[in-house]
Formats: C-alpha cells, sequence, structure tokens
C-alpha cells in the first residue's frame, strides 16, 4: 500500500517536472523546419502510390519502426532484476560529460547544459530519481518520444521506404546513461 502511494506520487513529480518549459518554442521551430524535407510519393504492397507527404511520411515509420501491441505485457521472465542494475553517481557523472554540448534540446526540452546543471546542483538526487526510474519502470512521455527526421539515402529509388534512414532525437537523460 505504502510503495504504491509512493510510487504514484513520485510520477507525479516526475510529470510535473518535465512538462514543456520555454525550450518548447525552439523546439517546435526546429521541428516545423525539418517537415520540409521533400519525401516522394512511396509505393505500397498493394502497388499503390501514397498519396500526400503524411501519408508518405507515416508509411516509412511504420515500416521502420513496427507497432506493439499496446496490449502486451511482459512476463517476469523478460524483467531484468533492477536491484542488480542500479546507477552509480560515477556512471552517470561520466555520461554526461561525455554528451556533446551545445546541442539542440532533446524532445523533452532538456540541453546538456541543463542536465550538467541539475546533476551538479545535487548529485544524490539526481541520481535517486533516475534509479527510481528504472526500479518502477515509469519514464515520464516525453521521455520516451523521438522526433523522427528521414533522411533520403544517396542513389537510392525513393518511391521505396528503405531508401530513408531515420534519424531519431530522443531526450537526452536516461537514455544516454542507460547506454553506457
Amino acid at each position: 500500500m505504502i510503495s504504491e502511494a509512493e510510487e504514484e506520487c513520485f510520477k507525479e513529480f516526475l510529470l510535473r517536472i518535465t512538462q514543456k518549459n520555454s525550450f518548447g518554442k525552439i523546439k517546435n521551430v526546429i521541428k516545423d523546419k525539418k517537415s520540409e524535407i521533400k519525401i516522394d510519393q512511396i509505393l505500397k504492397e498493394d502497388g499503390e502510390l501514397t498519396r500526400d507527404y503524411k501519408e508518405s511520411r507515416d508509411f516509412i515509420l511504420r515500416k521502420h519502426f513496427p507497432l506493439i501491441d499496446d496490449h502486451y505485457e511482459l512476463t517476469e521472465d523478460e524483467l531484468p532484476d533492477v536491484e542488480e542494475y542500479e546507477f552509480t553517481k560515477h556512471e552517470i557523472e561520466n555520461s554526461i560529460k561525455g554528451m556533446k554540448r551545445g546541442g539542440a534540446p532533446g524532445y523533452d526540452g532538456w540541453t546538456i547544459e541543463l542536465v550538467e546543471e541539475c546533476y551538479f546542483t545535487d548529485s544524490e538526487w539526481f541520481t535517486q530519481v533516475l534509479n527510481t526510474c528504472f526500479r518502477y519502470g515509469f519514464f515520464p512521455e516525453n521521455w520516451k518520444t523521438a522526433e523522427v527526421i528521414l533522411i533520403p539515402k544517396e542513389g537510392k529509388d525513393l518511391k521505396d521506404y528503405k531508401s530513408y534512414r531515420p534519424i531519431c532525437h530522443l531526450g537526452k537523460d536516461l537514455r544516454q546513461i542507460n547506454c553506457e
């Protein structure tokens, strides 16, 4: 009962601190510019061509990133033993120091400089937040949302969805540390 209340309180806290901030306007401008990338009509399996940019984009994304059923649930055997995988302050600090500076904010609106400032202001708290996210398996939606840019491959038939390379921009916090 208490752990459920703690988990719910933690989720509410994360949702509050990850709401869109002042970087949102900049991100939207960048996002609008990226949507100008020309995508040709794409040849579908049924031999038909897509009609417009939106249909072409959606078709390519579905092919590169197939959807998982919303009702899929992991079994106990598929879950890692999270007690064995706590991040250390050293791992987090090394990851943050290794991130490229001066780039655009991630989809979550956070720049590396902001992440670094939060970490060095209170590294104990920051480490605890990331470990709690990992332990409960709860991550704010904007940490899981990718901004995808489709880059046409040179010399390829642009009617083929495989001729586009998807580049994903994710939030910068836990994803980077988790990959280390």
